[in-house]
């Protein structure tokens, strides 16, 4: 029997006259080879990484976002309705003319009020939604024809439903004229700069609505060291308002993933110094103070007004000429407006809102150049909608003790297009798992302008989990694919290399068996040329393997943990892995073996068997 070290020997021979084929063979296999061990790898690891960022805080939760749903487009003025709303407008009208009538008023009919308007040289009529009554004639039609659930009733429902939990989201705003202290000092007036103009604008649309949301969905928010005086308002921010408020320059888009990281940290520790005090007045102190600046002006007006060093307190009247008859007339007009019902008392009140945390930016634009823009926005865990700031509801009610301001801010500022087609209130349900809040959303979702009573829109909200599932499915399935088709090249590669080297052996065969080797032994010297083949490619795989793991997890996975730290705003930073070298990687000595040994079995068989002289006549 042949020994072993004569079959190394020979086999040895048999790669040396191969060289340049098995070499480029070699080379191409191991590449290939150590490009699938590492994407299994990767695979494997950034899997249980992204579970691991995407299961904290918010990120980790199923919910979703509901209300009803009316889309249906209003019901023009038809002739049954025009009916309705003319004649409740001509019983105001002569309600008014009592009134009027009654108190001394000179009246004359104001046409804004009229429910049903007509385009200049037309017959074509539309809704004036200026106009109490054309609001009520469509809410009452709203309700009779298309109603909704009352917030009681869908808050019933949703309970009812396979939820973990039901949290209520509710809007809260400031009817009337927000104007802020620009740095808590001044209001803006007409000498002030275009840049603090600009800016006190931006902060009253942002500070007149708020959402208030309960603490299981706000405490990811929060930092650590905030404080709140008697009174103050909590709020979280957005990123860009509280790089606004600090005073700060937006980062360039070049910025590293650090950069991005240690602004975040600034503005979490920072944003809890700034407090923001506003002056709110109703429309009626807002016409005063107008009014009294005229009158100050005018060096003819009979009523001048002396202002206080408060610049939120209202003016007083300083010196009165006009007439008997300018005041009776006043006193009449005043008197009139409260018996109609449109007039209040001028009211005006210094509010203070203490920032409290700071959230992700939401999404604003919907047009992206780049995949990794589109799929951050997608899956961006926050509350903010890029319009308001957000109240942590605990907060709110342990701090906020003031009944004044609590009036103020939860008053119901009406929306009269919105209260047409949704409640007044919406909610955040939250599911133990994806698929149940695909099924909630799949069975309870209104696709239509309108559904009926029960008529939902459901969708979801702030949803890293679902979104980060999907997109983690996907990706694999696609990963598996792209692997699955370069082992399946790289076993063809494998195969035919060994096979055709096999196939070209007939003369050596022939030679082996003319000097009296046998068929094993013959067997003996291939076997050991394949294992000498798939030792050598173990070794090249598990060397490249190596190599680019650690070149992999020295350049890239710092990166990708402050990538993703920001990515799903962690308080701390995480380390992400994106690869782990395992030894067991030079187990693939066994499938190129395995391989190899298959490729090699046909040719062998065939060049043992048939004679010597045909193998060497085949050449």
């Amino acid at each position: 029997m042949l020994k072993i070290r004569d079959a190394i020997t020979l086999a040895r021979t048999k790669l040396r006259t191969r060289r340049i084929r098995l070499v480029l063979s070699l080379i191409v296999i191991s590449v290939l080879c150590s490009a699938v061990v590492l994407a299994f790898l990767a695979v494997e690891k950034t899997s249980q990484s992204l579970s691991t960022f995407s299961n904290q805080g918010l990120n980790g939760r199923y919910l979703t976002l509901i209300a009803g749903k009316n889309h249906s487009a209003f019901e023009g003025p038809t002739p049954e309705l025009v009916a309705r709303a003319e004649k409740l407008y001509e019983e105001r009208v002569a309600q008014e003319k009592q009134i009027a009538s009654e108190v001394g008023y000179q009246y004359y009919e104001d046409s804004a009020k009229k429910p049903v308007m007509e385009y200049e040289d037309s017959d074509t009529k539309f809704w004036n939604f200026g106009s109490e009554i054309a609001v009520q004639v469509l809410k009452e039609y709203s309700k009779e024809k298309m109603p909704l659930l009352s917030g009681d009733e869908l808050e019933d429902l949703l309970e009812s439903k396979n939820t973990k939990s039901v949290y209520e989201v509710k809007q809260l705003g400031l009817a009337g004229n927000v104007s802020p202290f620009l740095n808590n000092a001044k209001e803006v007036d007409e000498k002030s700069s275009k840049e603090d103009i600009d800016r006190s604008q931006g902060l009253s649309n942002y500070l007149s609505n708020m959402a208030k949301y309960d603490d299981a969905l706000t405490q990811y928010f929060i930092s650590d060291n905030y404080s709140l005086a008697e009174n103050e308002i909590p709020i979280l921010v957005n990123y860009k308002m509280a790089e606004e408020m600090l005073n700060l320059k937006k980062l360039e888009k070049s910025a590293t993933e650090q950069e991005k990281y240690d602004r975040i940290q600034l503005l979490r520790k920072d944003i809890t110094t700034i407090k923001q005090t506003i002056c709110w007045r109703n429309s009626e102190a807002n016409s005063l103070k107008v009014e009294a600046e005229i009158a100050n002006k005018n060096q003819h007006s009979p009523v001048k007004y002396e202002f206080s060093e408060d610049s939120c307190e209202l003016p007083t009247v300083k010196s009165d000429i006009r007439t008997y008859q300018e005041k009776e007339s006043e006193r009449i007009n005043t008197e009139y407006n409260k018996r109609i019902g449109e007039y209040s008392e001028p009211e005006s009140r210094r509010i203070t809102f203490k920032a409290v945390g700071v959230m992700p930016n939401a999404p604003s634009d919907p047009y992206f150049d780049k995949m990794e823009d589109f799929l951050k926005e997608i899956s961006l865990s926050t509350l903010d909608t890029g319009y308001s700031p957000v109240i942590p509801k605990g907060l709110y009610e342990k701090n906020v003790i003031s009944a004044e301001i609590r009036a103020l801010l939860e008053t119901p500022v009406e929306y009269e297009y919105l209260s047409l087609v949704t409640t007044n209130r919406a909610f955040v349900a939250e599911f133990d798992s994806a698929d149940e809040m695909r099924n909630f959303i799949s069975d309870n979702n209104c696709e239509q302008d309108y559904c009926g009573k029960d008529s939902l829109m459901v969708e979801p909200f702030s949803n890293n989990a679902a979104i980060i599932s999907d997109a983690k499915n996907y990706a694999i399935k696609f990963i598996n694919y792209a692997i699955l088709t370069v082992i399946s090249v790289a076993i063809l590669l494998i195969f035919s290399v060994v096979n055709r080297i096999m196939s070209d052996s007939r003369k050596e065969t022939a030679v082996f068996r003319a000097i009296g080797y046998s068929r094993f032994e013959i067997s003996q010297i291939y076997i050991t040329y394949v294992a000498i083949y798939a030792a050598i490619s173990a070794i090249l795989i598990s060397l490249i393997t190596f190599i680019a793991a650690f070149a992999i997890k020295s350049a890239y996975e710092p990166q990708a943990g402050m990538y993703f730290t920001n990515f799903f705003a962690l308080k701390e930073p995480a380390n992400f892995m994106i690869v782990e070298f395992s030894p067991l990687v030079g187990l693939v000595i066994i499938p190129i073996f395995v391989i190899g040994l298959l490729a090699a079995l046909i040719p062998l068989i065939v060049n043992t068997r048939r004679s010597p002289l045909k193998n060497l006549r085949a050449e």
